[in-house]
Parts: structure tokens; C-alpha cells; sequence
């Protein structure tokens, strides 16, 4: 999973936060949203002049006479302001045991780190531990007492693990430090109910931090098809599962080509079938589970739909339309390939975003997104969207070893206003930065190739995206080559023709009681889901007959708690649904 949500957050970029942000110009006067909360006055020097901020001597920090704001004036509790910047009234050190996301960066050496030193006198000292063990590590550490102060990232964190440790007292309760320290994060629980009961526990306390994205770009796959073939061939783009499969037969055995070779594959599937393979029967998922307008939760590979869905492909496969035998052994660079190749062969093919399987140049000319194809006969097809990347509750905590929980929570609480969240995901701002502040106070992208996810350890930082950060910046990214230019804009125009009028299916990270989790635990085996995946290969290969078979699969994988964790499911989500409604 978290291999898929590092994907898909380094691909989509267009990430969101509500309300906006304090800008700076010459004349003290600020720019942004009347609706942002940030709990602190306009930054500036102590004279109220605000030249130049933003940029420090070097051009990438703010320069320390900045740092130098009116949250002198404010009350403070346990060294920590109120209200204003800087945040600790003396240097503080937070110790963050984050989850590496980095790609080989160091979270110490970051510019971000730097930044926050700088501007909030808060130094921290982050411990990068791997997703693979987050639940070793972090239950380490907060078993033996040898704690951080906070932990960042950690959204695969066990919900049990944060009940159990929060009610012994090692996570602190957030609730009191919300009201009072954290204006941005109190919106947000407010405005999105989900969000807060998701982030709450049984006994009405709050033990963690949610990272929580509100935009609907999150789509898991496109399928990409061979335009310049359909113009060659005199085809129009499929609409229905008859259409295309005339479309696949005339890829293979018209030579679209040109090259006289009966070369060409029609459709090949890269990694696995894709999600949106099932919407267009029926259903839409994204972890194997959907919910429909009643609410009622379905266990997606047991379903008629997904039948429908894996049957097709299989008699692709059967026709000699679909390639090769080992769709897991089939990477985006082989495929990529066989596109980029003297002759392209491929006539269809899934990715999460062209640049992964074709250049550019190759996409304008050659391919597009397909609109989803209706292999219902009633019109219900829809696609998969990767609800499950929306919300995680346990992105963030605070821990009893905490000298300064004010401290921390204002800190994170600047990551839910729309400047922080600008920061944690594109790192400072200063002209050798990503991004800066104009001369009238407007956040622009500088276009000067600096990559980004260098700057800040921005996919473990909790914090909120909403819509208002697609606004966020006044000028567009630009390439300096035109056609990735042109190839990024043509692809986001197409997944909004696409996919705009797709009602979205929300799967919850849903919280369970301890007998629903002591259930799971004995009722649903761990080898469900590599079971369930095992019989969908050898079904698509034909190695087994969906027809005769389909019977003892489901069987099976009901055996193995397919059954049980459905019904738990649907208690967990009809348990928030009431909660939202009473509230």
C-alpha cells in the first residue's frame, strides 16, 4: 500500500489546503484569505517593516531579523507563545521519530529543518525509521520508554497500538491542546465530522494527528490508448466491451504499425489488473472493499462485478489480445520499451501517469486517456478512486516524553494552515527555493528546476490538504521543455473530461473496537488476500475455469475470513455514520 501512496503523492501535484496565507510586501500590508487561521500576526521586523521577507541574505531562508515578530507581546505558557512567531519564547529541541520517505535524503540537512529553527526557534532532530517496521519501531519505543517527542508519518501504524499506549498514558490527550493551541487542525476536525470521529477514540479522547486530503485527483490508473492505431484503422474510441474487443482484434491482426509483422499487443496489464478494470462492470475499489449509496460494504473480489470483470479479461488473454502469462513480472520500464521502441507495439496499457510508460512527446502524438468503457449493458460503469489515500488518522503523535506539547502542537498545527501546508509539501520559501513570496505578497513558483520532495520530509509531515491549495500559487509550473509542458497540461485536462463526473466511492481506515479487532485478528487469516490475488492470476491465464470454479474460490477465501472482515466493516461503518449523524 504505502508503495502506492508514494507514487501516487509524487505524481499528483495537484494537492489542496483550505483557507490561505499571510504574504508579505514592502509597507507591512499582507495578502491572503480572510478565512485562514494561523494564530499569528503578519511576519515582519520589529520596526513593522516587512522588505524583503521570505529571502535571507543567501536568497533561501528568511534572514534572521525576521525572525524577530510581535508574539513578544503574547502570553506565554510553559516557554511557548500563544500566539505569533516565533513559537518558543527560548530554543526549544523536539526529538521526531519520522518514516523515511525520502529517497536517500536526510531529514536533519533538509531546508525545511532549517526554516523551521529559523523562524519558530524550535530545532528538531528527526530519527528516520522504515514503513516496513513503523509497527516494531514505534511499539519499541513507546514500550520501553525511550520515546520522541513526536512521531511523523506513521499512517500504518496499528489503530491498536495508539489505544493501548494513549490510555497507558504515553500519548498524550490532545483534546485541551486542540482548543487552545491549534486553531487550524480545531477547523478542520470541525468542518469534516469523518475526519474527527476517525481520529478519536472510544473514550472521547484524541491520541493522534490526521494527515487528511480533501481533493478528488486521486485517481489510481488511466488506461492509455493508442490513438494514432484508431485513426489508422478507422475506429472510433470504444464505448462498451463489444467495441472494444473489436477495437483489441483490430490492433492485432490489422497491423496498425505498419511494420508487416503481426507484432503488436493489442492490451497489456502492467503489475496487476487495474483498479478501474472493475468500475467499468460495476464497482468501484480501490482496497477490495466498496460501499454503495445505502452504505451497505462489499467484499469486492466474491462480487458478480468482479467476476464479469476477471472473466473478460481472461478470455482477452484466451484470444491472444491480452500479453503475456506474468502481469506482476511486467514493469512500467518494459513496457515503456516496447512504446519507446523502433517500431511501438503496444495498443493499450494501464499507468498511474504517462510519463511512467512513454515520453512526452510520444503521448501528444500517439496516445490518450480512454474514457471509461461501459461493460455493464446498463449504464453503471464507473472507475476506481484511491479512496483510501484521503484520510490517516494516525499520521501524527505526540508523546508523554513531551516537555513541550504547546510547543508541538502549534507546530503542527501550522502545517493545517495553507502557508504550512505550502511549506511541508514544497519545502521554505526564498528565491533559490521552489517557491517565494513576490514583491506583492503573492506565492509564486520560481520555475527554476529545484526538485522539491528534496526540500522537506513532506509525505511524513501530518497536515491537511484541501482544494484551496490548487489556488494556492499565482503562476502555473512551467518545464523547460515544451512538450512535458504541454504533455502535463493535455493530461490533467483529460482525467477532469474523464473522470469529473465520477461519483466517488469513500472506504474509511475505520476504527474498530478491541472485540472487533480481537475478531479480526482470529477470524481473518493473513494469507486472504495473497489467496484472493493467486486465484485471480490463474483465472485471467485461464490455468483454472472461472465458471466451474468460482464456487470454491469464494469459498475459500469466505474460510479465511473474507466473510468476517466484511461484516466487520460494515459495523465499523455504520457505527461512524450514526456518529456523524448525531453530531
Amino acid at each position: 500500500m504505502l508503495k502506492k501512496i508514494q507514487s501516487v503523492c509524487c505524481a499528483v501535484l495537484a494537492i489542496c489546503m483550505i483557507a490561505s496565507f499571510t504574504g508579505c510586501r514592502k509597507g507591512g500590508t499582507s495578502s491572503g484569505l480572510s478565512d485562514e487561521i494561523i494564530g499569528s500576526e503578519i511576519i515582519g521586523t520589529e520596526d513593522g517593516n516587512t522588505e524583503n521577507v521570505g529571502s535571507g541574505g543567501d536568497g533561501t531562508l528568511p534572514s534572521d531579523s525576521v525572525i524577530a515578530q510581535k508574539s513578544n507581546k503574547a502570553e506565554v505558557v510553559n516557554n511557548c507563545y500563544k500566539s505569533g512567531y516565533p513559537i518558543a519564547k527560548d530554543k526549544v529541541t523536539l526529538k521526531i521519530m519520522a518514516v523515511d520517505y525520502s529517497n536517500g535524503t536526510d531529514y536533519n540537512k533538509m531546508a525545511f529543518t532549517k526554516f523551521i529553527e529559523k523562524r519558530f526557534n524550535v530545532k528538531l532532530e528527526f530519527e528516520m525509521i522504515d514503513n516496513a517496521s513503523v509497527n516494531d519501531s514505534v511499539s519499541l519505543a513507546l514500550a520501553s520508554g525511550n520515546m520522541p517527542d513526536m512521531f511523523w508519518g506513521t499512517g500504518l501504524l496499528n489503530s491498536s497500538t495508539v489505544t493501548r499506549y494513549g490510555k497507558e498514558g504515553r500519548l498524550i490527550k490532545l483534546n485541551s491542546y486542540f482548543n487552545d493551541y491549534a486553531p487550524n487542525i480545531t477547523k478542520m476536525l470541525n468542518g469534516h465530522k469523518d475526519v474527527k470521529y476517525l481520529a478519536t477514540e472510544d473514550d472521547g479522547n484524541i491520541y493522534k494527528i490526521p494527515f487528511y486530503r480533501e481533493d478528488d485527483s486521486l485517481w489510481g490508473e488511466n488506461l492509455y490508448i493508442n490513438k494514432t492505431w484508431l485513426k489508422k484503422l478507422g475506429l472510433n474510441m470504444p464505448k462498451n466491451n463489444s467495441e472494444l474487443l473489436s477495437v483489441l482484434r483490430a490492433f492485432k491482426n490489422n497491423d496498425p504499425n505498419g511494420n508487416g509483422k503481426k507484432d503488436e499487443i493489442p492490451l497489456v496489464f502492467v503489475g496487476d489488473v487495474p483498479m478501474g478494470w472493475y468500475g467499468m462492470f460495476g464497482i468501484s475499489t480501490y482496497t477490495y472493499r466498496s460501499i454503495d449509496s445505502k452504505g451497505k460494504i462489499t467484499y469486492v473480489p466474491t462480487s458478480t462485478q468482479y467476476k464479469n470483470a476477471i472473466s473478460f479479461a481472461s478470455s482477452l488473454y484466451s484470444e491472444g489480445l491480452l500479453f503475456n502469462t506474468e502481469m506482476r513480472n511486467i514493469t512500467a520500464a518494459k513496457v515503456k520499451s516496447m512504446i519507446e521502441g523502433t517500431t511501438p507495439t503496444v495498443g493499450i496499457v494501464n499507468a498511474s501517469t504517462y510519463s511512467t510508460i512513454m515520453s512526452a512527446k510520444t503521448f501528444l502524438n500517439d496516445y490518450t486517456i480512454m474514457p471509461i468503457v461501459d461493460c455493464t449493458g446498463n449504464g453503471t460503469a464507473t472507475w476506481s478512486y484511491m479512496d483510501s489515500e484521503q484520510l490517516w488518522p494516525n499520521w501524527g503523535m505526540i508523546t508523554s516524553a513531551c516537555k513541550y506539547p504547546e510547543i508541538a502542537v502549534r507546530l503542527v498545527d501550522y502545517f493545517y494552515s495553507t502557508e504550512g501546508a505550502a511549506v511541508a509539501e514544497y519545502g521554505p520559501f526564498g528565491e533559490k527555493m521552489y517557491w517565494k513570496y513576490d514583491s506583492n505578497g503573492k506565492p509564486v513558483i520560481n520555475n527554476n528546476g529545484v526538485d522539491y520532495t528534496k526540500l522537506s520530509p513532506w509525505h511524513a509531515i501530518p497536515r491537511y490538504r484541501s482544494k484551496a491549495l490548487l489556488n494556492f500559487f499565482t503562476n502555473k509550473r512551467t518545464s523547460k521543455d515544451a512538450d512535458t509542458q504541454k504533455a502535463d497540461e493535455t493530461q490533467s485536462a483529460l482525467v477532469k473530461s474523464v473522470y469529473g463526473g465520477v461519483k466517488l466511492n469513500k472506504i474509511y481506515n475505520y476504527r474498530y473496537t478491541q472485540a472487533e479487532q480481537t475478531e479480526s485478528s482470529n477470524g481473518v487469516s493473513s494469507s486472504l488476500q495473497s489467496t484472493m490475488n493467486e486465484w485471480r492470476y490463474q483465472f485471467v491465464y485461464a490455468q483454472k475455469n472461472i465458471d466451474n470454479e468460482w464456487s470454491a474460490y469464494v469459498n475459500q477465501l469466505n474460510q479465511l475470513g473474507a466473510t468476517t472482515q466484511t461484516k466487520l466493516t460494515q459495523a465499523a461503518a455504520d457505527r461512524m455514520q450514526s456518529w456523524i449523524k448525531s453530531h
